[in-house]
């Protein structure tokens, strides 16, 4: 099994998108449909369908959705792929640790991690490719994805 790690603020949106929006937090409610990217989601498909991995949601939105909820907001933004999960939440523990802990409970094949915080790639710096909450996941980034998930 192939897999991307995938954050959703910073990844799926950006700050101008967000703003465009006019949502505000909290999170947890139908408004949150709207500041998901269909274009970024499109992108995100684009990875997925060229080296047949599936997505596992290590994004905080975790916290307010459960995982058929964050499954309906993404297709429901044109998402075509496969969910095969969400890392843990652990408590006092940071991203990277979370997704570690999903691979040693996980046989997988290749991984790749997307984020716009760093923290995410800390355990495995050679896998993540970080993004930015200004520009959010963009061609490059697909194409860096796409090759570490072929390698």
């Amino acid at each position: 099994m192939r897999v991307v790690f995938l954050d959703f603020d910073g990844v799926l949106n950006t700050r101008e998108y967000v703003r465009r929006a006019g949502w505000e937090p909290p999170l947890g409610s139908e408004r949150d449909l709207n500041i998901l990217d269909p274009v970024a989601v499109e992108l995100l498909n684009g990875v997925l369908e060229a080296t047949a991995a599936s997505v596992v949601i290590s994004s905080s939105w975790r916290a307010a959705y459960q995982e058929p909820g964050l499954c309906s907001l993404l297709e429901r933004r044109g998402f075509r792929g496969r969910v095969a999960g969400v890392t843990p939440q652990l408590v006092g523990r940071r991203r990277s640790a979370e997704i570690g802990q999903w691979l040693v409970d996980h046989a997988v094949e290749a991984f790749a991690i997307v984020d716009d915080d760093p923290d995410a790639g800390a355990e495995h710096p050679t896998r993540f490719v970080q993004t930015t909450f200004e520009e959010g996941l963009a061609p490059a980034h697909a194409e860096q994805l796409v090759r570490l998930l072929r390698a």
